[in-house]
């Protein structure tokens, strides 16, 4: 599942070239948000009786380069215990079945205004 980021790429490419300072402190805010997100997540599927076992299998990733910051969430099917069976939890099966587990989506969107204020306090105190 991917989830459109780039007017938030975009702002903290902006805010790299108001102030270093600011381009150093985003990472830490991201990863702050991408595990809060990480948390709720686990916390939703050990809620599921069939899809609890998932729960352990979801991280995250940040990755920050010349554009920007990003953070990829979510099960991680290199961790084993089911993880590819996160989308059937999600959207259900073919046969019915699944659909049970919150989208990831509602997650990221409760996230957001937390995130949202966590990077305007980092601006307002450097600048």
């Amino acid at each position: 599942m991917r989830v459109d980021t780039s007017e938030l790429r975009a702002f903290a490419t902006e805010l790299s070239r108001v102030a270093p300072e600011v381009a150093r402190a985003v990472p830490a805010v991201v990863k702050k948000g991408a595990n809060n997100v990480k948390s709720s997540m686990q916390a939703d599927f050990r809620e599921s009786r069939s899809f609890g076992h998932i729960a352990r299998t979801v991280t995250y990733d940040t990755t920050v380069d010349a554009t920007g910051v990003e953070a990829e969430i979510g099960p991680d099917k290199s961790r084993g215990g089911g993880a590819s069976l996160a989308h059937i939890a999600y959207w259900g099966g073919a046969n019915g079945g699944g659909g049970t587990v919150p989208d990831p989506l509602e997650t990221l969107a409760v996230e957001v205004p937390q995130f949202e204020a966590a990077l305007g306090k980092l601006i307002e105190e450097i600048l």
